[in-house]
Parts: structure tokens; sequence; C-alpha cells
């Protein structure tokens, strides 16, 4: 694709934990918004809608730019990516979720209307579980999944997940 740049949002878990750089080739930008955690269970926490009013903002000042957007979330940052990734005001040219969840204040309603909009956009989404994770996925996103693609990692827990998928699946974000 020429000189395209890739712009890769990151959004940790509640941990916080920083991005991996260590497969970066240097021609990538990456940006992580580090939202704090509000309560004693963060996990909870709705996405705050700077986070969406900024990301509409800097891709449409990058859209006449050689640049494409990827999305990496783990945790609860992979259950705020679902949302996000489903927005109808954002595109992204690859989204790798590693342990996603659906944030429990969703009904069902919402959480099936977020699957039917990452079906029909057709993202090109890989979701992704440790066999070992506590968190194992609710029938809507195992339906999501196969409109992209869907993989359990067989002797993995759920914070093992996120570095086997830097090792594994990373590239997958970058052009």
């Amino acid at each position: 694709m020429g000189n395209v740049t890739t712009y890769i949002v990151y959004i940790p878990s509640t941990n916080l934990e920083d991005p991996d750089t260590s497969l970066l080739t240097g021609a990538e930008v990456v940006m992580s918004l580090v939202i704090l955690n509000h309560s004693q269970q963060p996990w909870r926490n709705p996405i705050p809608a700077l986070m969406f009013e900024w990301l509409i903002a800097m891709q449409q000042a990058t859209k006449d730019k050689p640049v494409v957007w990827s999305l990496f979330g783990f945790s609860r940052g992979a259950a705020w990516g679902l949302e996000i990734a489903a927005h109808l005001g954002l595109t992204f040219h690859s989204v790798l979720l590693v342990a996603p969840f659906f944030i429990p204040r969703l009904s069902a309603e919402e959480q099936q209307g977020i699957g039917a909009r990452l079906v029909h956009l057709k993202q090109n989404i890989l979701m992704v579980w440790g066999k070992r994770d506590p968190w194992q996925p609710c029938e809507i996103l195992k339906r999501i999944s196969q409109a992209g693609s869907f993989s359990f990692v067989p002797g993995i827990g759920h914070e093992e997940s996120r570095r086997y998928c830097i090792d594994t699946f990373f590239k997958r974000l970058v052009v």
C-alpha cells in the first residue's frame, strides 16, 4: 500500500498497561488514551464519551491522508473496543480484541445491536480468548466472531493471552 501510515489505537485493561511497541517498525503511530479507573469495579465502567469524540475527530482530520486505523484492546479495553469498532462514525482496517466481554450495563438488546453492526460492517476483526481465561465469550460474541475470526488459545489464561496475541497477531494491525 505504499507510504501508508498505520495509526494504532490501543485501549488497555483496568491495569492500564502500556502498549507493547517491540514489534513496531517505526512507521506506525500508537495512541493510547489513559482513562483512569473511577470505581471499585472499574471493569464495569462505560466508555467515556470523549473517547468517541476524540477518535471521530482524529479520523476526520486524517481522512485525506494515506492513513489506516487499527484498534487493539485487552480485557476492559477489548470490551470498549467492541463498542468502538461497532460505532458507525468510525472505520478500522483491522481490529484485535483480546478477552473481550460486554460491559454489564449493556442490555441484551444493546449487545445484539453491537453484534449486528459488527457483522454488517464486516470489519477485519479477530477476537481471542485463552482457554483458561475465567471470562469466556457469551453466545452473542461467538456469533459476532463468526463474521470475522475467533480463536481460543489452549493452555493460557487472561493475562497470558495479551502477550500471546501481541507475539502472534500484532502484525495484522499494521499495513
